[in-house]
């Protein structure tokens, strides 16, 4: 099975997808392989890049969400815990932004605009807790905030990523690429010694690590490529496609 992070990785910078990668991709599966995308995106944006590479599997929200022959698998975080993480959050010092992503609808304390290009989202400034589970909760550290604080204080079934350095992602500790890629080739019946996983950050770590080939495109965070078995051309050199058509001989 293939599996590909997107932004970063399979995507170019300005978010665009190749048909020189859409075309091996399709060579790939032609040949019997699983293909599964592996983002932290919400699944709302990634249906213009699945349009295209039609694949098996879509894991979303880094894991919480998967979107299969089955439906929607979901690894969300309960109500208890957000209220516990929300109180956690607006303790923080300055103007915090929070967000929640929950059934694919983005619920924010801040105009998501500002920094993503999200304009269908419910504004809400959290007096109160109006969803019944959540894919994920992002916020914005001050330069003051530790994360090794925030973790602490959050619940223990939840875990914390902060992305270049002022960006965090809170979500349920089941709720990883590797451990959705685990249920996945469960399911299929694949070993994890078949899969190949291409990913840049941090969140794509574990992954890397594990996966039977774990490729880092040569634009990943230094961390990303120590932990990968194997290193391919940059995103915007179609690193990834060059890589499988050169490998699998395509």
């Amino acid at each position: 099975m293939l599996v590909f992070d997107l932004d970063g990785t399979l995507l170019h910078d300005d978010k665009s997808l190749s048909d020189y990668t859409v075309d091996i991709l399709e060579k790939c599966r032609s040949k019997g392989m699983k293909v599964a995308i592996a983002t932290a995106r919400p699944l709302r944006s990634v249906s213009e890049y699945s349009m295209r590479i039609k694949p098996d599997y879509t894991i979303c929200h880094n894991g919480a969400v998967i979107s299969g022959k089955e439906g929607l698998l979901y690894s969300s975080i309960k109500r208890a815990d957000i209220e516990q993480i929300l109180q956690a959050l607006k303790a923080l010092p300055g103007n915090n932004r929070i967000a929640i992503e929950s059934n694919d609808k983005m619920i924010a304390n801040f105009s998501p605009g500002e920094v993503w290009k999200e304009e269908d989202y419910e504004k809400s400034e959290f007096e109160e807790i109006m969803v019944d589970h959540a894919d994920k909760i992002l916020f914005f550290l001050d330069e003051n905030d530790s994360a090794e604080e925030i973790q602490s204080s959050i619940p223990e079934e939840c875990y914390l990523v902060v992305i270049e350095k002022n960006f965090g992602m809170i979500m349920n500790k089941k709720a990883t690429k590797y451990q959705a890629v685990k249920k996945i080739i469960e399911k299929e019946g694949i070993r994890l010694e078949s899969v190949f996983f291409f990913g840049d950050d941090y969140n794509d770590i574990e992954l890397l690590e594990k996966a039977g080939y774990g490729i880092a495109v040569a634009n990943a965070c230094p961390a990303a490529k120590q932990a990968a078995g194997y290193l391919c051309g940059t995103n915007n050199e179609d690193g990834v496609a060059v890589w499988l058509a050169e490998n699998l001989k395509l």
